[in-house]
């Protein structure tokens, strides 16, 4: 038992007193009652923390998820690999949440649970981006930024490839996990320290630094990819065990947090109707407003070079009629990958016709539903609409 668990105890002998002191109305209300008692409960149990930041315990049903027992799909997704919705999801493993505890199973790559035969995709997702399949393989989920469509497609591929039902899908990037590093300080692993300003590169960049693709002994290359694989999911492991410990920042790590959801390094999905309202309050639902406008660069060449693209968008409107705009978006791309980061960062991954540090990718551009007259000049043709 964590040294801090007899005091959480006697705090939360009755939760029903602190929501009675601390009641808020609304969603809002509600994310904040989160904080708070997250905030107030973090010394026990860190997991209920990220619950309560959710939404609130006592308003929208995400107590549920703590008492269980709740399985949620969890993904890793990686932003050396872009997709509109989020990273690209390349690892994947099982959080059980069973009175009031929690676990995490094994993650491994996604590969290994793509589905036979696949899934079909349905609705918007099957007619905007049916061709990438993504029914068949995870890696091609993030396609499309509504969430909660990809999730569920998930869930359902999962349960063909497993046979194990999931209740919701959790995605984490690495910004999430530095939002926690800065709350716990450092970490070492492997002799290796690993902190909130070296993370991030570090999983983009100096992991595959060096990596390449032996074509004559392919088992030499899956043995390197094993040996990453471990020493990432030990950094994991690193994270977590110190957020068991004590000596950190509770409001820290709130605030860590709620950068990261702002910007959909935090996403989640539950297929229970109380528990997705939690997340929706919380707003990491990772559902795309009607009215948004969404430009994303999707990595189709299988490299890791993303962190080295430079995106630069210029809007710029003007009335046109009464209550309408004509809107324009000027976009650039630059690619600024070096030399030497190793075949399986900078490419060409087998198979496919480009040169090294070449980028392929699919810049998309979402708009609002009622948008008219849309036109696309000095690029390729349209693939969509």
């Amino acid at each position: 038992m964590h040294p801090l668990n007899g005091l959480q105890f006697s705090r939360n002998s009755s939760n029903l007193n602190w929501f009675l002191r601390h009641w808020r109305d609304g969603g809002v209300g509600a994310v904040r009652m989160g904080l708070l008692h997250g905030a107030t409960c973090v010394g026990c149990c860190w997991a209920l923390m990220l619950v309560g930041f959710a939404g609130g315990l006592a308003s929208v049903g995400l107590g549920e998820v703590l008492t269980g027992p709740t399985r949620y799909l969890v993904f890793g997704a990686s932003n050396a690999e872009m997709r509109s919705g989020s990273g690209t999801w390349l690892s994947a493993g099982v959080l059980t949440f069973a009175d009031g505890r929690f676990e995490l199973g094994e993650m491994q790559t996604v590969v290994a649970y793509n589905p036979e035969p696949p899934v079909a995709a349905t609705g918007d997702l099957a007619d905007r981006w049916g061709w990438t399949n993504p029914g068949a393989d995870f890696r091609n989920l993030a396609f499309s930024p509504q969430v909660p469509a990809n999730a569920a497609l998930a869930a359902e591929m999962w349960q063909r490839s497993t046979g194990e039902r999931i209740d919701g899908v959790l995605v984490l990037d690495p910004v999430a996990l530095q939002a926690l590093l800065r709350a716990t300080g450092p970490v070492t692993v492997d002799d290796r320290t690993i902190s909130a300003d070296t993370v991030i590169p570090y999983l983009l960049v100096d992991q595959y630094r060096g990596l390449d693709y032996d074509l004559v002994h392919p088992e030499r290359t899956e043995a390197e990819q094993a040996a990453r694989r471990a020493g990432l999911a030990r950094v994991a492991r690193a994270v977590i065990g110190a957020l068991d410990s004590s000596g950190w920042s509770a409001p820290d790590l709130v605030e860590s947090l709620q950068s990261a959801a702002a910007d959909r390094h935090v996403l989640a999905w539950s297929s229970d109707p109380d528990q997705q309202r939690g997340w929706e309050a919380a707003g990491i639902d990772g559902v795309l407003p009607r009215d948004a406008i969404l430009l994303s660069l999707d990595n189709l060449g299988a490299n890791k070079l993303d962190a080295f693209m430079r995106i630069a968008a210029k809007v710029s409107g003007r009335a046109v009629a009464a209550g309408a705009r004509r809107v324009t978006v000027d976009v650039t791309v630059r690619n600024e990958a070096p030399t030497g980061l190793g075949r399986y960062a900078e490419g060409p991954f087998p198979g496919t016709p480009y040169g090294p540090g070449e980028y392929a990718g699919l810049l998309t551009f979402e708009v609002p539903r009622y948008a008219t007259g849309v036109e696309l000049t000095g690029t390729a043709a349209t693939l969509a609409e």
